[in-house]
């Protein structure tokens, strides 16, 4: 029997898409929580009519692999999954969302079964979620979309090596998010209270399936829906998001969150539209909450890590 506790979860860089370098020095450890990461063989059933009324045969068309690794965010630890999500590259630690194309071979590894892995290659990120809430950690999800797979007995750093995750610890929301700014005005002044911010960055993925081969060729990214969630307790300041939730009027976010060493990272949305309706009320003894959904448009959202 596997446990939990006894699983690895590392990622290495491609050069090639669906082509794992061999005995690289670039492998690094991806920390998890938790994991849907599947190897899933797409069968269909034939309908040939028997007079016996059994099935003739169930075949293997193809494969789609990949799914999602949930984990807590930690400084510098998930660099690489940040790049991916927003295709592109740190640059003077500053992401600019992009079009550079970033793959990843990773494999699952169960070391308390001889070991046994599961291996997922080609693997570019479809979907980036992290949540800042109020009395909880930071918590991601990066989500993969695969190519090829293969799983066995027999890991794949082989003569490489795999860099553990660092010392950085644990952020946690309301710990260490320094400031919250709408509009160019930051809640502490304006006296807005924001309860909860989520971020979403979807490449929205597409497989190239080819005649030749069960696995897709390659992940066609398409557009970039970068979205969150903002949370804040109704009040004469707060007011003004609903207000711009009405009138489609423009506005701008950023958050900044530092661990106590002075590590951490600028999160800039500077265009974006609310959504959603107006406060509901739940009941008795309750806060009212502004619920705002926003979509981020025309100008690029940014992340910026400092040190």
């Amino acid at each position: 029997m596997s446990e939990s506790n006894r699983t690895v979860i590392r990622y290495v860089p491609e050069a090639t898409y669906g082509t794992t370098p061999v005995a690289s020095a670039l492998w690094k450890t991806l920390g998890h929580n938790s994991d849907s990461l599947t190897v899933k063989p797409v069968k269909t059933e034939s309908a040939r009519i028997r007079t016996d009324r059994m099935i003739q045969d169930q075949i293997k068309t193809h494969e789609e692999n990949g799914g999602s690794v949930e984990f807590e965010l930690s400084f510098a630890d998930f660099d690489d999954m940040m790049e991916a999500a927003m295709c592109a590259t740190w640059s003077t630690n500053v992401l600019t969302l992009g079009t550079v194309d970033k793959a990843f071979t990773v494999e699952k590894e169960f070391s308390d079964l001889t070991p046994h892995y599961i291996q997922i290659k080609g693997c570019r990120v479809d979907k980036l979620d992290l949540s800042f809430k109020f009395g909880e950690v930071v918590k991601g999800a990066v989500t993969f979309a695969g190519a090829t797979s293969a799983n066995g007995t027999t890991g794949l750093v082989g003569a490489g090596s795999c860099a553990a995750l660092s010392a950085n610890p644990v952020m946690a929301a309301n710990v260490d998010i320094d400031t919250v700014t709408i509009d160019g005005t930051s809640v502490a002044s304006s006296g807005i209270i924001v309860n909860e911010i989520s971020l979403s960055i979807a490449n929205n993925l597409r497989p190239n399936y080819s005649l030749i081969a069960q696995a897709p060729s390659d992940q066609k990214k398409g557009t970039a829906r970068v979205s969150g969630k903002l949370s804040a307790y109704c009040s004469v300041a707060a007011w003004a998001i609903f207000t711009k939730m009405v009138s489609n009027a423009d506005a701008t976010l950023s958050w900044v969150i530092t661990d106590a060493a002075g590590k951490g990272y600028t999160f800039t949305l500077p265009k974006l539209k609310f959504g959603g309706s107006s406060p509901n009320i739940g009941g008795q003894d309750q806060d009212i909450m502004i619920e705002a959904e926003f979509l981020c448009v025309i100008t690029k959202p940014t992340i910026t890590r400092a040190p």
